[in-house]
């Protein structure tokens, strides 16, 4: 079922509990329709379902937004330890060269 469908579906049932919930013989009255008040309270609560669907969208957006700002943070936090890793490296190999050429120079000086 589609929700345009499902929509309706639920319309036609807030206007059968709306005319469940009004009193028969005055806002509900098939005898004097001009001072039915269904429609109104039906409209109401499906304005409030509305407002509550659009709520939950915005939730879900917010959240959506959220985890995307959170994943590029790390995204950016991996790329700077990565970064940080090379360098180690490199300084190390560096440092492991000088050692050898010192250690190289000092045997061949004996």
């Amino acid at each position: 079922m589609n929700k345009t469908k499902h929509f309706r579906s639920l319309i036609d049932d807030l206007e059968q509990l709306a005319s469940l919930m009004l009193c028969k013989g005055v806002h509900n009255s098939k005898t004097q329709p001009h001072l039915s008040q269904v429609d109104e309270i039906c409209t109401r609560w499906t304005e409030k379902i509305e407002e509550y669907s659009h709520i939950q969208k915005m939730r879900k957006k917010l959240a959506l937004l959220k985890a995307k700002k959170d994943f590029l943070r790390m995204q950016e936090k991996a790329a700077q330890a990565a970064q940080a890793k090379y360098e180690l490296e490199t300084e190390s190999e560096e440092f492991t060269e000088r050692v050898e050429c010192s250690h190289s120079s000092h045997l061949s000086m004996r």
